[in-house]
């Protein structure tokens, strides 16, 4: 996009939204707009077998009560029908939830446009992106003594690095963000609902992780990780989890028992479902396949387990017909292992309590490179993008937000708790003021956002 471009479309932005510095969520927006959003976020159950996708609209317009519209043209243009017979059934999660898996089973997705629910294909999406203002004052704005001072830089290339990473125009997708200052203080983003979605809940999550401060902190759950203790104090510096995957987090490690010899896959997880009180959903097409394996809800399958926890079992039931497990959308999702390492979320880690050096002022300051070196070099190495792998990590260090941000699939941001879990019960209590006064200053640079400092000098060695 030329120049002149780009000015405009920030200028008819900023005109089409006024917006205040202490507003943190996205721009105003039509009040039709909002109750869709609001709608979504309600329980939704739903039950389908061979129904016409346009009789689930109009369904979805009665339950919602939220006007649908189903894109006949948009449909046409990929080769479907609206009458393509959907069969899929879930329930006890968001309306959000019930309607983006069912979609994925058919190759499609949904928007919101001027009130309205959109029933289209990810390419239509990509062609009628939604723009939004983001108030990102508290995010951007340094302390800087005499003057202010925003680093826009930051914010924007932690969010191209780990938000949807290959969505943005730099890199050949639709996307496209600009910062806009001049007493505001906001970004502008030009993208899919779903990538706002993403950016949404970072900006929420980077928040929470700057207050997050001792005594004034959100408590998140304990690593769901086998054999730890659903009883431990749960570590206020890990993300904060929804209630329903803190549900999940939970069930993984309480002990399960079953034995299935020759039981068709849709069976099997039936069992598992009523025996967990979880959503387990396997990740079947519209062609009644899992992915492009020949494995479907029909495929027999044997196997045992005897007061495992239910991730191991998960494990020994799932891995000879080559499927794996994770959380996605509310539900324990049965997937390829391929499909599993596509399914990304991001999240922010809070690292201000593992300084490595001091700035001018005396305060702690993390070295993002080493943490970021050690969680890539030790949590599936073979998944960075450094090394051609999709995941993705960025940093910001603004005021009390010191901060990384991981895009990944969910175990291994799974297994990356857990070393930090580690890394903080190796070391004990946080460092003193007086400890933290005898680190080093910050050397010149360490990364966007943070204040440096001069070298320390060095002694020269005694004679």
């Amino acid at each position: 996009m030329r120049r002149s471009q780009r000015l405009w479309f920030l200028a008819a932005a900023i005109l089409a939204v006024t917006i205040l510095e202490t507003v943190r969520l996205p721009a105003d927006e039509p009040a039709t707009t909002a109750e869709v959003r609001q709608a979504l976020q309600a329980p939704l159950e739903l039950d389908y077998r061979d129904t016409p996708l346009q009789q689930i609209a109009k369904e979805l317009h009665t339950k919602l009560d939220v006007l649908v519209y189903l894109d006949a043209k948009a449909l046409a243009d990929a080769g479907l029908g609206t009458d393509l017979p959907v069969t899929f059934t879930i329930s006890d999660v968001s309306a959000t939830a019930a309607i983006a898996l069912m979609l994925k089973t058919l190759q499609l997705t949904t928007m919101v446009r001027h009130g309205v629910l959109i029933i289209t294909t990810p390419e239509d999406a990509e062609n009628n992106l939604d723009t939004r203002v983001y108030a990102v004052a508290d995010l951007v704005l340094l302390d800087t003594p005499g003057e202010v001072a925003a680093d826009f830089d930051s914010l924007i290339d932690m969010i191209k690095s780990t938000v949807k990473p290959t969505t943005w125009d730099d890199v050949g997708g639709p996307g496209s963000i600009a910062p806009y200052g001049s007493g505001i203080n906001a970004i502008v983003v030009s993208q899919t609902d779903e990538v706002h979605e993403g950016i949404e809940s970072m900006l929420a999550e980077l928040r929470a992780v700057r207050d997050r401060q001792p005594n004034d902190g959100k408590v998140s759950t304990w690593p769901g990780r086998s054999g730890a203790s659903a009883s431990r104090v749960a570590d206020p510096r890990l993300p904060s989890v929804t209630a329903a995957e803190a549900a999940v987090r939970l069930a993984l490690n309480r002990p399960i028992s079953f034995e299935f010899h020759q039981t068709p896959l849709g069976q099997a997880v039936a069992t598992l479902r009523r025996r967990t009180g979880l959503q387990i959903l396997v990740d079947v097409g519209g062609n009644g396949k899992v992915a492009d394996q020949d494995v479907s809800l029909d495929t027999p399958m044997s196997a045992e387990a005897m007061n495992l926890p239910l991730d191991v079992a998960l494990d020994a039931l799932l891995k000879p017909l080559e499927l794996t497990w994770t959380y996605h959308h509310e539900c324990l999702f049965i997937a390829t292992p391929e499909r599993e390492a596509g399914l990304f979320i991001t999240r922010a880690y809070d690292v201000s309590d593992l300084p490595a050096f001091r700035d001018r002022s005396g305060k702690g300051v993390p070295d993002y490179d080493a943490i970021i070196d050690m969680i890539k070099w030790t949590v599936m190495p073979t998944t960075w993008d450094d090394v051609g792998g999709p995941g993705t990590t960025a940093q910001i260090g603004q005021g009390r937000l010191q901060a990384i941000s991981i895009s990944q699939s969910w175990r291994i941001h799974l297994r990356i708790e857990q070393l930090l879990v580690d890394l903080r019960e190796r070391r004990g209590a946080p460092l003193t003021r007086d400890q933290i006064a005898r680190l080093p200053l910050v050397p010149e640079p360490l990364g966007p956002g943070t204040p440096a400092g001069e070298p320390e000098e060095v002694p020269a060695p005694a004679r």
